[in-house]
């Protein structure tokens, strides 16, 4: 039902900033974190959180940030100094 109100909506208006493909990416993301947090503390409680939850969380998403932030270097060199 919101996917169906935002694909109207964008039609509609081209102001409007939310785009229905986006908002399934995200909800289906955070969907999935929840889901994984609540077996990783249901299986095994707060301590496996601790020591191996948070810290392979934070060790992906600062490998992305580190992917990210290259990758985009190298295509703003590639984009401005052609081969």
């Amino acid at each position: 039902m919101v996917v169906a109100l935002l694909s109207i909506l964008h039609a509609r208006f081209i102001w409007f900033p939310f785009e229905p493909i986006g908002f399934t990416r995200v909800w289906t993301t955070f969907l999935a974190a929840c889901i994984l947090k609540t077996l990783i503390l249901r299986i095994g409680r707060s301590a496996t959180h601790g020591n191996y939850g948070i810290p392979i969380t934070s060790g992906f998403l600062a490998g992305y940030v580190v992917v990210t932030v290259l990758f985009g270097a190298m295509n703003l060199v590639r984009f401005f100094i052609q081969f």
